[in-house]
């Protein structure tokens, strides 16, 4: 008479190796799919980062030109001494490239550089890539009426109302993604604004 021999040993070997390829490929699996989700939640949330710093380079440039428009050479001849908002003063006086620098300074939010000494203040409106925040600001002595040539009236006191004042915000953007390369690390974002001095 034949017997029938059973090996459970090798039959439970079989079961617990395969199912700890099962579980191998899930890891690998999972660790795929999170590189995937953490590369795009980073994306998504440095993308706000950027369009947060451009709105606010955007709006205060067309502020700090509003600023500069209604504090010409004829509205007060004496200059700005420090920007106090509700302080005497502030409001009877020509604005000059240091008393605009302060005012972008004030306007700067939560995230913004709000270090007044880390600003620079230039007087040569040019786009220029920079490593500090820059505000620059010039008076390039033409109207809107000559546009390219310089007008007697504005080359005598270049802040005139009615000559041109010309507002530009440089900030440097440092992106947090650890993985760009060094020179993609930084962006500079410029922001321009002209308007006609009122008074």
């Amino acid at each position: 008479m034949k017997t029938l021999r059973c090996y459970p040993r090798l039959t439970s070997r079989r079961r617990r190796r395969w199912g700890g390829d099962e579980q191998g490929q899930s890891l690998l699996e999972f660790a795929i799919a999170a590189v995937a989700l953490f590369t795009l939640v980073c994306g998504i949330l440095e993308f706000s980062r950027y369009l947060y710093t451009y709105h606010f380079v955007s709006e205060a440039t067309r502020e700090a030109t509003r600023y500069a428009a209604v504090r010409g050479y004829t509205f007060n001849g004496t200059s700005c001494t420090v920007y106090t908002p509700t302080g005497p003063g502030f409001f009877d006086c020509a604005a000059t490239n240091t008393n605009v620098t302060n005012y972008v300074v004030s306007l700067a939010p939560t995230g913004i550089n709000q270090t007044a000494s880390a600003w620079v203040t230039s007087s040569t409106c040019s786009a220029a890539s920079v490593t500090s925040p820059t505000v620059s600001t010039c008076w390039p002595e033409t109207t809107p009426d000559s546009p390219s040539t310089v007008v007697t009236a504005c080359a005598s006191h270049s802040n005139s109302p009615g000559c041109y004042v010309q507002v530009e915000i440089s900030y440097p953007y440092q992106f947090m993604i650890p993985f760009l390369p060094g020179g993609a690390s930084t962006h500079t974002i410029s922001s321009t604004s002209e308007e006609v001095i009122q008074q």
